[in-house]
């Protein structure tokens, strides 16, 4: 039993596989700059269901926030404790990203939202990343920065005039009451 994990701050997509028959699940996200491993272990016990709590011969885990020699051991840890003594491989969301994309071909992949980056693979290996920012800094593409990038354009009236009159009918957006949302509530 094969166990693969994509796996964000916000959600983690798994897939367990015999190689023949695939289930699916969801958890709530793992990322070691936020969590310690027994806090991992703990939302693992609440959300795993039993019939994916079957013995694992290998996870593969891909996760924003894993980095090799440094957090990479904590996520580790976590899933040996909760799955048992098994073969886990824990890589950067960009690896899996790359694999997921290209197999064993070479090209450049993206991440955009939380923690948006890029990347070179060979076919194997990533042999050049631009580095991740995290959420504050770098995430391009998130809801959020979407969102206030198009709030900002839209209160500095920078949309064409048939666009901002469409989108204040359709959306109806006041900028006292998105100063109150976004500030205060």
């Amino acid at each position: 039993m094969i166990l693969i994990a994509d796996s964000g701050s916000t959600k983690t997509d798994w897939v367990l596989t015999d190689g023949r028959n695939q289930s699916w699940f969801q958890t709530k996200g793992i990322n070691p700059f936020f969590q310690s491993a027994d806090e991992i272990v703990g939302m693992l016990q609440q959300e795993v269901d039993s019939s994916h709590r079957v013995q694992i011969d290998a996870i593969h885990f891909y996760g924003a926030g894993c980095i090799k020699g440094q957090t990479d051991s904590l996520v580790h840890d976590a899933l040996v404790r909760f799955w048992g003594n098994c073969q886990v491989e824990i890589n950067d969301d960009m690896l899996g990203a790359a694999r997921a994309l290209f197999g064993a071909e070479a090209g450049i992949a993206c991440i955009l939202g939380t923690g948006a980056n890029s990347a070179y693979y060979d076919g194997q290996h990533i042999t050049d990343k631009v580095p991740t920012l995290g959420f504050i800094l770098g995430d391009e593409g998130s809801g959020a920065y979407l969102g206030k990038n198009f709030l900002n354009c839209y209160f500095k009236r920078e949309f064409p005039s048939q666009l901002e009159a469409d989108i204040a009918k359709d959306l109806k957006l006041f900028w006292p009451d998105v100063l109150q949302s976004v500030y205060k509530q």
